[in-house]
């Protein structure tokens, strides 16, 4: 009985998390109460300080869920794209799958990041975690492509795709992505 209960507190924690992130992303930190992830949740506020105590928690939880998911994801690719550079290039691809909500609601870590580091540098410290699992992943294939200055290409490469969800976003351009995603493929395959 004992391991369903846990089961079933692992889950709500996990549907609460879920839900929070997705919350946040569209509202934004400031702007998204305990009462609204509660709310979007079906749970009474009251248990749902069982699970968590305080926003700078969930937050934690919803890093913790996507750096987690991150590294999956590019393990993943490691495995399924032995080619490098077609690891590279589905790292931009990104961009492609995540038009919408670039359009609608700006980068996922980016708008987090900006949002959070004008106010609480602790919890910015937490998102740059999300930041960094891509730009240590980039590294690695830029040295494993025999590059030299692989950090500074990492960088670029992620600055380029932070930018072009930014100004996408900002100016309603989505053929912006289109044409981001076409250069850094050649850019790619320059390297």
């Amino acid at each position: 009985m004992a391991n369903v209960a846990i089961k079933k507190g692992q889950k709500n924690r996990l549907k609460i998390l879920q839900t929070a992130d997705q919350l946040i992303y569209k509202k934004g930190y400031h702007q998204t109460s305990f009462g609204d992830i509660a709310k979007a949740v079906g749970m009474a506020k009251g248990n749902f300080y069982y699970y968590f105590k305080s926003k700078e928690e969930i937050l934690d939880g919803i890093v913790a869920n996507r750096v987690e998911n991150i590294k999956l994801m590019l393990q993943q690719w490691d495995q399924q794209y032995p080619d490098i550079k077609e690891r590279l290039k589905r790292f931009v691809l990104i961009l492609d799958n995540e038009r919408q909500n670039i359009m609608d609601y700006g980068c996922p870590i980016g708008s987090l990041f900006v949002e959070l580091g004008k106010e609480d540098k602790k919890l910015q410290q937490n998102i740059r975690a999300l930041i960094q699992v891509f730009l240590d992943w980039l590294i690695v294939q830029f040295r494993l492509l025999g590059k030299d200055n692989a950090e500074f290409l990492a960088k670029e490469l992620m600055a380029k795709t932070q930018g072009a969800s930014l100004l996408a976003n900002v100016l309603a351009d989505e053929q912006f992505i289109d044409q981001t995603i076409d250069e850094l493929n050649a850019w790619i395959k320059r390297v």
